[in-house]
């Protein structure tokens, strides 16, 4: 019976600050000719023991959006990626991978087969239209 309440307690809890956390949206002033940069980085950790984390995979990505133009109902901007790396860390090498820079073979760029669009749409800039009152 007291499991039962507990549970009751914790589901009415749970109901009762899903209800409250409802958030106002933000406005944006958004003008032509403004830059957005974003990145985030994402890591992997591997725990040897209790007491010892190692970083075993990071990548970091950062991107820029610049708007183009801006109406009352259109935003037109344009996004490309600016930075986009891996590490690897394998028996205790370091291995980096720079998309900006694909390693060259006979002086030519090697790539891939499986990763051909990463490293051929990484430098190029994609334009948006966003229709604002949809």
């Amino acid at each position: 019976m007291k499991t039962i309440i507990f549970y009751l307690a914790v589901s009415l809890a749970f109901t009762l600050l899903s209800v409250t956390s409802h958030s106002k949206p933000i406005d944006v002033k958004l003008k032509s000719g403004q830059v957005l940069i974003y990145e985030w980085n994402r890591k992997e950790i591997l725990q040897i023991s209790d007491s010892k984390n190692v970083p075993d995979w990071m990548q970091t990505n950062r991107f820029s959006i610049t708007i183009t133009n801006r109406s009352e109902n259109k935003l037109i901007f344009t996004a490309q990626m600016l930075k986009k790396t891996e590490q690897h860390i394998q028996a205790g090498e370091i291995y980096t991978r720079n998309y900006a820079f694909p390693e060259l073979k006979n002086y030519f760029w090697e790539i891939w087969e499986p990763e051909t669009s990463e490293e051929i749409l990484y430098s190029l800039p994609f334009n948006y239209e966003m229709n604002l009152n949809t």
